[in-house]
């Protein structure tokens, strides 16, 4: 386990110690994850997780979340654009054509019904 943990949160600016956790390693992962460390910072707290199994949890635990949120976005994303690519009128052509479908087969299959009566008199 690392030392005790410090009074810094570790924002940009702020010095990180690579061989002590940060006061608050979950805030310090965050950062981390979505790149608002600066250079130096994220660098000693880069060498700390790698040797560190709490820090290490929290950074795998912040990757988790960036990478859920990102695909909840794109997925989010993807809707909006197919719903704006079909208009109402398009939907209400398609669920028209559907019906017209459903209504030939049903019509065909009455024609061949009765043709197969007729048939057999």
């Amino acid at each position: 386990m690392c030392p005790p943990a410090r009074s810094d949160v570790g924002g940009p600016g702020t010095t990180l110690d690579s061989d002590r956790c940060p006061s608050d390693p979950a805030e310090v992962a965050d950062l981390y994850v979505v790149g608002r460390l600066d250079g130096e910072a994220a660098r000693a707290f880069e060498d700390h997780y790698l040797t560190c199994p709490r820090c290490a949890e929290e950074v795998q635990r912040a990757q988790n979340l960036k990478d859920a949120l990102t695909a909840a976005v794109g997925n989010l994303a993807r809707r909006e654009e197919s719903s704006v690519t079909r208009s109402p009128a398009d939907k209400r052509g398609k669920r028209l054509s559907t019906r017209t479908a459903h209504r030939r087969r049903k019509i065909s299959a009455k024609k061949k019904s009765e043709s197969s009566k007729s048939a057999k008199k």
